[in-house]
């Protein structure tokens, strides 16, 4: 799982690396998947799946706008990977 956010430079710079890993995943039978937010404009189901259009992403992404997934890995920072 990756942890990141469309506004974050480091999150963006590593979405290469992010769409590879999922591709792996897959193809042994797993799923890759990034929560949300870390900006308010983030929050926002429409502004999400612009920025998933926007960036070609093809795996799953969950919106975590109240950070309780967050808060229940005790992650502090994006981008991260579980």
């Amino acid at each position: 799982m990756e942890f990141w956010a469309f506004e974050c430079v480091n999150c963006l710079n590593s979405t290469a690396w992010v769409e590879s890993v999922a591709r792996d995943k897959a193809a042994a039978g797993s799923w890759w998947w990034g929560p949300y937010p870390e900006l308010r404009e983030e929050r926002s189901p429409a502004n999400v799946r612009q920025a998933v259009a926007r960036l070609g992403i093809r795996y799953p992404v969950m919106l975590d706008g109240d950070y309780s997934y967050w808060g229940a890995l005790h992650n502090q920072y994006w981008p991260a990977s579980i």
